[in-house]
């Protein structure tokens, strides 16, 4: 896979090039990521899988920032008594001090 890392409707296209998965429209989770990232569902039949894709630096708090285009596959499993928990932003220094 070639490594692109234009920030751009260009770059967008560029990589997608190189996935199987589409992309997706903007993510309506968005408020939780630090940059662009999309979302684009994959199945929605006995597993939900959707693929995410993330703009050269953008990053939500479990993965860091790369410094270029990114997507993996986030598979949803049913379960009982479970939940998401999306929990506050921190500021960059605290985010640093832990990616040190």
């Amino acid at each position: 896979m070639t490594t692109i890392t234009e920030k751009s409707e260009a770059g967008k296209a560029a990589f997608q090039q190189e996935l199987m998965f589409p992309i997706g429209e903007k993510n309506p989770y968005g408020k939780f990521f630090d940059g662009q990232s999309y979302l684009a569902a994959v199945s929605d039949r006995q597993v939900v899988i959707h693929n995410v894709t993330f703009e050269p630096g953008c990053r939500n708090h479990w993965h860091g920032a790369a410094d270029s285009w990114f997507a993996h596959l986030a598979i949803e499993v049913d379960g009982e008594e479970t939940s998401n928990e999306w929990l506050e932003p921190v500021d960059e220094a605290a985010y640093a001090a832990v990616n040190k």
